[in-house]
């Protein structure tokens, strides 16, 4: 069975996991970075070394197949994505990413 990680520093992630339970029969492990929320105060400086603290603490600790980084402040700020690790894009990024004049609303 896959074991997936979903880290966040609040509890927005739930609804990632609900998701993940309705396609996949898999070993979730919640992981709450209640020490460093929330991360929108965050610099990027300070967001990027907590990030990667808690990825390489998360692999030593749980050895999972996947991690999902279910946070919006670090999937922006941070290029994440790689063939283990996941993050989340809010839908407003692709719209302006698909927009000609790049601005939404």
């Amino acid at each position: 069975m896959v074991k997936v990680v979903v880290f966040d520093s609040g509890l927005g992630s739930l609804s990632i996991i609900k998701e993940i339970q309705k396609i996949s029969k898999t070993d979730i492990i919640y992981f709450a970075d209640q020490k460093n929320y929330p991360y929108g105060i965050k610099s990027q400086v300070q967001l990027t070394t907590i990030i990667k603290k808690t990825i390489n603490l998360l692999e030593k600790k749980f050895m999972p197949d996947i991690i999902v980084v279910a946070s919006n402040t670090p999937s922006l700020m941070m290029n994440l994505a790689t063939e283990k690790i996941i993050d989340v894009k809010p839908p407003l990024k692709l719209a302006q990413k698909k927009s000609k004049s790049k601005k939404i609303g």
